[in-house]
């Protein structure tokens, strides 16, 4: 489709992301719309990889968007161009004697405070205590307890609400899949809606380079959009191709995909247009952690101009 291929190079925050990135390697994607990809690499220190892309090193970041809000404050021109999932779904289960979340207050949550050591919890740690927060929780006053570390695509061992049978803690987030298993445990669920939220594979760049020469992010966008359709109407392709993934995946993942499909393909938005509520959230996370940027513009980081550029050739494409 496209003539004069174009270099890649980005780094990625979350292992979340490599089913898609493997779809767009392994189906052929990026040749499709001319990008050579030279550098992909997995990274946790969004410090670091800002910096690279401060400095030209890497053209995109995959997954940076609460840090950035503080960088555009010190004078740095990020901008993020695209959203692949616009919600978090978010339970709470607690000990009987729980009847409302502001109760919480002042007793034990599996969790960490925002704040630990100098260092700021991770985005998808950090919703959580947003999400407390708005619910009436007093986060400085709860007692954290911190459990192992377990990611979306960490292996799982026991149920997510076990702290809570075994006395440990008296609350702990789940996801809605759990929470018949804590009903029948004798637990109190407490259910909500999607929580809106930018997560995974946002495409975050530079203001300046994108003005001079949009080309290889208009690509990249197009990518991104025909990788999540794919994902979500070839199930067993997908499945195939995340037997050789462009970086590894922990050990029994394809496995929980593959009992989870549907469930994954729900939270993907295949036009990466953000939801505005998930835009004034991360926001307001960012805000928590980064005073300096409480009164910012929530818009400030975003340009959605490419989108309905893509759009729009992509809707031409298929009426040709």
């Amino acid at each position: 489709m496209a003539t004069k291929k174009l270099d890649l190079r980005f780094t990625f925050r979350s292992p979340s992301m490599i089913e898609l990135m493997t779809i767009m390697e392994s189906g052929g994607i990026w040749e499709k719309y001319g990008v050579d990809v030279r550098l992909l690499e997995f990274s946790v220190d969004a410090t670091s990889d800002e910096e690279r892309l401060f400095s030209g090193d890497i053209d995109f970041i995959l997954g940076d968007h609460v840090s950035p809000y503080r960088r555009i404050a010190e004078g740095h021109p990020m901008i993020c161009l695209g959203q692949t999932v616009n919600y978090e779904n978010l339970w709470v289960v607690t000990t009987q004697e729980i009847t409302s979340l502001p109760m919480l207050t002042g007793r034990r949550v599996m969790g960490s405070p925002l704040w630990d050591n100098g260092h700021h919890i991770a985005h998808n740690a950090g919703t959580r205590v947003l999400f407390l927060s708005m619910q009436g929780v007093d986060i400085d006053q709860v007692d954290w307890v911190k459990g192992e570390s377990r990611g979306r695509l960490a292996p799982e061992r026991g149920a997510p609400f076990d702290p809570v049978l075994e006395g440990k803690a008296e609350a702990c987030l789940i996801s809605p899949r759990h929470g018949d298993r804590a009903r029948e445990a004798g637990l109190r669920v407490f259910e909500f809606p999607p929580f809106p939220m930018i997560k995974n594979m946002t495409l975050t760049s530079m203001l300046p380079n994108v003005l001079k020469d949009s080309d290889l992010a208009r690509r990249v966008i197009h990518v991104m959009t025909e990788a999540t359709e794919f994902f979500a109407t070839n199930r067993e392709e997908t499945l195939g191709m995340l037997r050789d993934p462009v970086s590894p995946l922990p050990d029994g993942h394809l496995d929980r995909l593959a009992s989870r499909y549907d469930e994954r393909i729900a939270e993907y938005e295949p036009t990466l247009f953000p939801n505005p509520q998930g835009i004034i959230n991360v926001h307001r996370l960012s805000g928590m952690l980064y005073p300096e940027v409480k009164q910012m513009n929530p818009l400030a980081l975003w340009d959605l101009r490419l989108l309905h550029e893509v759009r729009a050739e992509r809707a031409q494409l298929a009426a040709s």
